[in-house]
């Protein structure tokens, strides 16, 4: 499925749908289906108070150095951060900043979980117009291990220098279309709508995660 710019400002996200781009920034689709800023991997939106509704993830899944990747057998996500400089500190990157909040936030309670941003993730694609993006699925942060191992701060070498970077884990919900209207929900602080997704809806009463997986 191919979702065309024309079609985007109208369209619901679709697991495996290729978003078209174009030429210049202003046909980056990503920023014209959820309002993010149109460059960067990790791409917060915040509403007037600084607060944090949701976060938008661009692999270009081409960098053998940040092996991004998704384990289509568990829904496992797992996404590097964006300090990939050795002259930087872990969180002098304002995607890492936007990462540590999250992972910082309160897992135990449906409360806690309801505050907790859920990450869009995209992919770019080849063989299509310039910024064209694959949409991954809606992911929310950790999975079926101790919380200890889903945010971690890992060592990278530049040339002689080591530095640190984050090394994220997501889990895909198994949810194949994620509607327009709960996207324009999610930015007026509504994550728990009539238009929420079930698998999200149970994540954050429960914490029970459902994964999407492919056999």
């Amino acid at each position: 499925m191919i979702v065309t710019q024309e079609q985007i400002g109208e369209s619901d996200l679709w697991v495996g749908a290729i978003y078209e781009g174009g030429p210049s920034l202003s046909n980056e689709p990503i920023h014209a289906i959820l309002g993010t800023q149109n460059m960067k991997g990790i791409r917060p939106k915040n509403d007037h108070a600084g607060h944090t509704r949701f976060i938008a993830l661009q692999s270009t899944a081409s960098q053998s150095e940040w092996p991004d990747s998704l384990d289509k057998s568990t829904g496992v996500y797992t996404y590097y951060g964006d300090n990939r400089d050795a002259t930087k500190k872990l969180l002098d990157t304002d995607g890492n900043k936007s990462l540590d909040r999250v992972f910082r936030g309160d897992f135990d309670t449906p409360e806690g979980r309801k505050k907790i941003p859920v990450f869009f993730v995209f992919t770019s694609v080849s063989g299509y117009a310039a910024r064209s993006v694959r949409f991954e699925g809606l992911a929310v942060p950790g999975y079926n291990a101790s919380q200890e191992d889903w945010c971690v701060a890992k060592f990278f070498k530049q040339g002689d220098k080591k530095f640190q970077n984050y090394q994220i884990k997501l889990t895909i919900l198994a949810e194949s279309r994620i509607s327009k209207e709960w996207i324009s929900d999610l930015k007026k602080g509504e994550p728990l709508s009539a238009n929420s997704p079930s698998c999200y809806s149970k994540w954050v009463d429960s914490g029970e995660r459902t994964p999407l997986v492919h056999k």
